[in-house]
């Protein structure tokens, strides 16, 4: 699977970064690199973060969370958004 992902400073939270840098990170996947699925991973704390993948058109695949600390040194938990070529296209293209 491919997984696109985004990390930014705190000070450039809220400003849209993130959002743009996704959109032109999905286009690159399917277009350019012919991917069928693009992967996201974030922890349930992090709301923004699920929020945004959400509004992409992403999906939470349950099935496919997990756990490890790397990213959540306390809770651990990981989990696993989606999203398919054809539903970019749909939404995006």
């Amino acid at each position: 699977m491919v997984e696109v992902g985004w990390r930014l400073r705190e000070d450039a939270w809220g400003k849209g970064y993130a959002k743009e840098a996704a959109i032109a990170s999905l286009d690159l996947a399917f277009e350019r690199f012919s991917a069928d699925e693009v992967i996201a991973i974030t922890v349930p704390a992090n709301e923004p973060s699920w929020g945004l993948m959400k509004r992409l058109g992403m999906t939470h695949r349950p099935g496919l969370d997990f756990d490890s600390p790397d990213f959540d040194p306390v809770g651990g938990r990981n989990i696993v958004y989606s999203i398919t070529r054809d539903q970019w296209q749909k939404n995006h293209g």
